[in-house]
């Protein structure tokens, strides 16, 4: 509305709620190219990597926001020349800062349990991150394979008793399941870390990682370039800073003090 679009006059939004499943993800996609859709917007990695796909061989540009990898994950050439049809939003790297925060919150911590999920690329580059960054800080991760909800409701309907907290990846199916995980982790009084600003509003601990709402106002700028004719190809991917976010509720909920300093 900002830029000046208004729905059903100079614009027609397509969007049928959030898909449950990468089946249904690939089925949205393909009713969006069906329908002639000039851009998707997707707001996943797996979401961009179906909608990448669906896409290959029209004119339909993709903007993403996030993507927590997008040159990893084959997106783009690089972040500042796309290269493609698509650009978007990225995320600073935080991973390896996010865990520090858990010793500074936690300086007893040595055992941190981490859910991950092998089929995604989001998911993959956040677990490789948190092993590489936890030596240094005294840290033994507890790594759990998760591919589905049904994986991520089981293993935190009977988590591991010799753990000190919870550290959630990048990982759009997992980080879905944050009201049970919240509830299994206050239950235990253990620290949870999301990676946003959305999990710790629904009750983990701490997050070091950004604002949604902040990485969609930057799509969608990103957005009206590219359908006032710009091309994604040359539009450099905009990288998102993280801000640290502390849920004071949950802190006095598992019997945690917050040190002065840390708040301040």
């Amino acid at each position: 509305q900002e830029y000046g679009y208004v729905e059903g006059s100079t614009v027609t939004y397509l969007y049928d709620g959030p898909a449950g499943s990468g089946k249904e993800l690939s089925h949205r996609a393909k009713e969006l190219v069906e329908q002639g859709a000039t851009l998707i917007f997707t707001a996943t990695t797996p979401a961009t990597n179906t909608a990448l796909a669906a896409a290959e061989g029209t004119d339909i540009k993709i903007v993403f926001g996030p993507v927590n990898d997008p040159v990893g994950a084959g997106f783009v050439d690089s972040l500042r020349r796309p290269g493609g049809n698509a650009t978007g939003v990225t995320l600073a790297p935080s991973t390896a800062r996010r865990l520090a925060w858990f010793k500074k919150i936690d300086s007893t911590a040595t055992r941190i349990l981490v859910p991950y999920n092998p089929r995604d690329r989001s998911s993959m580059t956040s677990f490789r991150r948190v092993n590489a960054a936890s030596a240094s800080l005294g840290l033994e991760i507890i790594a759990s394979e998760v591919e589905n909800l049904d994986d991520v409701r089981a293993l935190f309907s009977a988590l591991p008793e010799d753990i000190d907290g919870v550290f959630l990846p990048r990982d759009s199916m997992i980080n879905s399941a944050i009201q049970d995980i919240v509830a299994a982790t206050i239950d235990r009084q253990l620290i949870l870390s999301g990676p946003g600003f959305s999990q710790v509003m629904r009750g983990a601990l701490y997050a070091y990682g950004v604002r949604q709402p902040s990485v969609g106002r930057t799509a969608a700028r990103l957005a009206n370039e590219v359908l006032s004719g710009a091309d994604p190809a040359v539009i450099p991917v905009e990288e998102e800073q993280s801000n640290l976010f502390i849920n004071t509720e949950t802190a006095k909920q598992i019997g945690l003090t917050l040190s002065p300093s840390l708040l301040s």
